[in-house]
């Protein structure tokens, strides 16, 4: 087996106990939630930091995989 080979498989291993995020995603903190309507309109800002306000920090949440924005035009985020 290649070492390439071998890597995939303990990738699949980790996705299968899942011990690490899918393909295409990231786990980031993420310190304020937007709520939206079923509508799509903004209807609250939930505070998703944890500790004390002066010494907080985000809940760590698996979210889509951003990208560097560059140039010109640069390519807009996901949403």
């Amino acid at each position: 087996m290649s070492i390439l080979a071998a890597l995939a498989a303990h990738y699949d291993r980790l996705e299968r106990c899942h011990d690490v995020v899918p393909f295409g995603f990231t786990r980031e903190c993420i310190t304020f939630g937007l709520v939206l309507s079923t509508d799509g309109e903004a209807v609250a800002c939930d505070d998703l930091r944890l500790g004390a306000k002066s010494q907080s920090y985000g809940r760590s949440m698996t979210v889509p995989r951003s990208f560097k924005r560059s140039g010109i035009k640069p390519p807009p985020f996901f949403l």
